[in-house]
């Protein structure tokens, strides 16, 4: 059971970066200290300065190499430019697909599709039938079944990826993981498909985290099964995490989000929660929230 962790009998001396009248919350999260292979879930409602807690923790222990993960490129730009106008130059800024983009260039070699290219003709050739049992439909059913298994934690294909589908249906869509895992194959994989082969290995897992004590992550609430497990699910991991989220802010079920309650059931020492800010207090950020 999650326990609530009390704050450390001194805090760390505060910088520049810090915000005046800490609330309570934030000074709690600011002082707790998590060790390597723990993980603090942090819930926090809109307006209540999940980011900048996230920044004025790391400006705190200038000796740890943080990695700040956010959902996208654009984010995660607008952060590196934040992080940098503060000096923190112990804070790498990325999103997890870019860390995963790394590691498996052996197996795109940087040539990447934005979605995958199943056309009736590659989808014959790969499951040794006809063309014209590959209807639109049925094409468009493949690709529903390689994207939930490539957001799950599923270690290979079976039929709990499938709904309503036909087993036909599930060995397509095995045959297209396994071409696009050739890097000889000229079906591209997808950033999705790159980021399961490295949850699936274990020396990607470890690449993608090296040098790293403490990694963040912010709106968690977004990230699939599979995202969050290339941070959470490692029993030998050498570093920390932060998981910041907030249920009210979920957007992305329909690209297969984690649920609610896979996210409350990760291993954790603690759930703290920001419910009010320095600028405003819980009624207003529970408002912005709904």
């Amino acid at each position: 059971m999650e326990a609530l962790l009390a704050p450390s009998a001194r805090p760390r001396t505060s910088t520049k970066a810090s915000v005046q009248s800490l609330t309570p919350e934030l000074e709690l999260l600011l002082s707790t200290e998590i060790s390597s292979g723990q993980t603090l879930k942090v819930q926090a409602a809109a307006g209540t300065g999940k980011s900048t807690a996230l920044r004025l923790y790391a400006t705190r222990r200038p000796h740890l190499h943080a990695l700040y993960l956010t959902f996208s490129t654009s984010e995660a730009e607008i952060k590196k430019k934040e992080y940098g106008a503060f000096g923190l130059r112990h804070v790498q800024v990325s999103t997890l697909h870019a860390r995963a983009h790394l590691v498996t260039h052996d197996l795109h070699g940087g040539d990447v599709a934005a979605n995958l290219e199943l056309t009736a003709t590659a989808l014959a050739a790969l499951t040794k039938t006809s063309p014209i049992d590959w209807s639109l439909a049925r094409r468009t059913s493949v690709e529903r079944v390689v994207s939930r298994f490539t957001a799950s934690l599923c270690p290979s294909f079976d039929e709990t990826l499938l709904e309503g589908e036909s087993m036909a249906i599930l060995e397509a869509g095995r045959a297209v993981w396994k071409a696009a895992c050739d890097p000889h194959h000229p079906l591209r994989p997808t950033h999705d498909m790159y980021l399961k082969a490295s949850l699936l290995s274990k020396e990607r897992r470890s690449a993608m985290f090296k040098d790293i004590d403490i990694v963040f992550v912010d709106e968690a609430q977004d990230l699939t099964e599979a995202q969050l497990a290339l941070v959470e699910d490692h029993n030998d991991r050498h570093w920390s995490s932060i998981l910041v989220y907030d249920f009210r802010q979920r957007l992305y079920g329909f690209r297969h989000a984690a649920s609610e309650a896979y996210l409350r059931g990760l291993p954790s020492v603690a759930v703290l929660h920001l419910t009010s800010s320095w600028r405003f207090g819980g009624r207003l950020a529970s408002l912005a929230s709904a």
